[in-house]
């Protein structure tokens, strides 16, 4: 019967590994888009390896992308602690929630103090008169002075992850019934242990309401069973007081057959404090949200059930629910507070009748992300673009992106990997490698590890992923492998971002090239039938080149404004720069001169010369009804003529 269930928890190992697999190469894969966010898919990358692969094994994840040269590397490197993907799906439920509905969403994460506090970052958005605002508070009493401050304004506010105060100025709540989720927790852990003892309980803080809540909705469920809860405690957002904390409870208390965390990083400050203990007789974990260390636990059998919160449906509906009050400003007087609760879901690593398991959670969600673009409502904001903050909670030990310049030198170690075009192994302490000018500090700092897995786009190389362990040999042939196929994911998603971008840049040239030519076009067409006035009441309409429908709806435009404009009595049209006149041709002068005469002005056609002479007779074309004279200064003289004037000299022509 042992090896049985050992043999089951195996398979559900490799499903695990599978579906983590799967949601690595849907997240990379969702980074294509108009623009490449090379930082927030270098993290992407770095998160999901480290979910997939032992964590411990890897010292530094790398993404490097060549320049144009290949002369520099441009590297991208995760710093600091673990941060769950919690936040980070929020975020992108939020943004696409913006790109769904047109808003502009700014999503930002604030401490309890400080310049980057909650406070400030609400006072910031009030300033700038934010369209709509939704918070995560982590201290609702302090903050609700704000937020009445916000609808006073006419700011639609609303919470989410965290409730507000119950009587508050805040439109409604959006997140997980964390009372009903404790309580859910409680009657989980009912299920799993058997024996009676005590319960240890932890949050982030009680001040916040999601983690004090939680631990209320767990003290319920266990009321009146053998299983005695604790008094809680709360790390106050650092890893070194949390497990501190949670170590002198599990000395202190031998009768402690489970542990609560209810916050996402409390899981691990429980797993460290109960690993001297015998994993048969330790207590159960349940902790809370789907994160690197919570997926690391579950694997390992250290935690029993996570509570995976919806927080991507959370980000989407906040904005959604922002969207729909700045479109109804009379929603701001009424009474009625929004809740919705977005549920959760127990996870656990084998699939059982009140749960669900964690290769399938890791299919659905890997599914949601690669699809949710092709499932977006039909729902959207009328009018102009609102813009729209979501002010969620900041996390001790948050790490950043790190970017280098690398020189890709002559001789380095980089280059030659670079010119192999191949996955590598390397293991810096070998002698092989001591010639290498760039192994010096990698050898200094303890690794005995190097693998680079080259990003290769129709066989060239544009990238390196860099891995760096302490460990001597820690990639065995299954981690390469997975890391080629990451790899190829990743240059497909640079270099289709990369055609998206020559895509757009080249449109915006070729738009830019149109605007020129029709500013040229209109400015041609201006200078190509000029009307210009010679004497009082007397125009000329000077016409070369070749008279189209378009050109001709332009000169007969300009002429009867220029009559309109001057009173003019009589129009000289010159066709002397016309050399071929057709039928359309004529129809156009006969056109122009009615066009004349319904202003009161008579039409002179001058410049017909031998050659369209014997064309408008060949084709048939009649300009009766105008006068035509030889040339320009036969067409002045006429116009003086009719208006009763001359031209005269004030000294002799010369004589020829």
């Amino acid at each position: 019967m042992s090896d049985q269930v050992e043999s089951q928890r195996a398979l559900y190992q490799d499903l695990v590994r599978s579906a983590q697999e799967v949601w690595l190469l849907a997240d990379v894969l969702n980074c294509v888009g108009g623009s490449l966010p090379l930082a927030e898919l270098g993290e992407r990358v770095e998160r999901g390896l480290r979910n997939v692969l032992p964590a411990s094994r890897w010292s530094t994840v790398q993404i490097g992308l060549l320049d144009n040269l290949g002369q520099q590397m441009r590297t991208f490197e995760v710093t600091g602690g673990s941060v769950s993907r919690y936040w980070a799906n929020v975020r992108a439920g939020a943004l696409a929630a913006a790109e769904d509905l047109g808003l502009s969403v700014s999503f930002v994460v604030g401490g309890e103090s400080g310049d980057a506090s909650q406070a400030a970052l609400l006072r910031r958005a009030i300033d700038e008169r934010a369209d709509g605002i939704a918070i995560a508070p982590i201290d609702a009493v302090a903050l609700e002075p704000l937020i009445a401050e916000a609808r006073a304004a006419g700011i639609p506010l609303i919470a989410f992850d965290a409730p507000p105060l119950a009587q508050t100025a805040a439109l409604g709540y959006i997140g997980t019934d964390n009372t009903a989720a404790g309580r859910l927790a409680g009657e989980v852990l009912l299920r799993l242990v058997d024996r009676p003892g005590s319960v240890a309980l932890s949050c982030d803080s009680l001040v916040a309401a999601n983690g004090r809540q939680r631990i209320e909705g767990m003290v319920a469920a266990l009321a009146g069973s053998s299983l005695i809860p604790l008094e809680p405690i709360e790390d106050r957002y650092s890893p070194e007081r949390s497990e501190r904390l949670a170590g002198e409870i599990v000395t202190r208390h031998p009768d402690l057959v489970a542990a609560f965390g209810a916050c996402g990083s409390n899981g691990m400050s429980w797993a460290r404090a109960m690993e001297s203990l015998d994993r048969s007789a330790a207590p159960k974990l349940v902790c809370f949200d789907i994160g690197a260390d919570n997926i690391r636990l579950l694997r390992q059998g250290v935690a029993r059930v996570v509570v995976a919160q919806r927080e991507y449906d959370m980000g989407y509906r906040s904005a959604q629910l922002l969207a729909e009050l700045c479109c109804d400003h009379g929603a701001l007087a009424a009474e009625s507070f929004w809740t919705i609760d977005t549920g959760v879901d127990l996870v656990t690593l084998e699939r059982t009748p009140w749960s669900v398991a964690f290769a399938d959670y890791l299919l659905l969600a890997s599914r949601h992300s690669l699809f949710e673009a092709m499932c977006a409502p039909p729902y959207s904001v009328p009018g102009e673009r609102r813009a729209s903050w979501l002010i969620g909670m900041a996390e001790v030990g948050q790490s950043g992106i790190v970017e280098r310049q690398l020189p890709i030198a002559a001789g380095h170690l980089l280059r030659a990997m670079l010119s192999a075009g191949r996955p590598q192994i390397v293991s810096p302490t070998a002698a092989a490698y001591g010639a290498y000018p760039d192994v010096a500090a990698v050898r200094a700092a303890g690794r005995q590890t190097l693998v680079y897995v080259p990003l290769l786009v129709r066989g060239a190389p544009i990238g390196m992923l860099c891995l760096e362990s302490d460990e001597r040999d820690a990639c065995p042939p299954a981690d390469l492998a997975l890391l080629e196929r990451v790899a190829s994911a990743v240059a497909a998603t640079i270099a289709t971002v990369r055609l998206f971008q020559q895509a757009e840049s080249r449109a915006a040239e070729l738009e830019l090239a149109a605007r020129r030519q029709e500013l040229l076009l209109q400015t041609i067409m201006e200078l190509s039938s000029p009307v210009v006035p010679i004497a009082s009441g007397v125009l000329v309409l000077p016409i070369t080149g070749v008279v189209d429908s378009v050109r001709a709806d332009r000169m007969i435009e300009t002429l009867l404004q220029a009559i309109s404009e001057h009173r003019a009595q009589v129009v000289i049209i010159d066709i002397t720069g016309v050399s071929v006149v057709d039928t359309a041709v004529a129809n156009s002068l006969v056109q122009a001169a009615r066009a004349a005469g319904l202003l009161g002005a008579d039409a002179v056609l001058v410049g017909i010369t031998p050659a369209v002479a014997q064309t408008v007779v060949h084709l048939g074309a009649s300009f009766s009804g105008l006068t035509t004279r030889a040339d320009l200064a036969g067409g002045v003289a006429y116009a003086l003529a009719r208006l009763g004037g001359r031209i005269v000299y004030d000294r002799p022509l010369p004589r020829a």
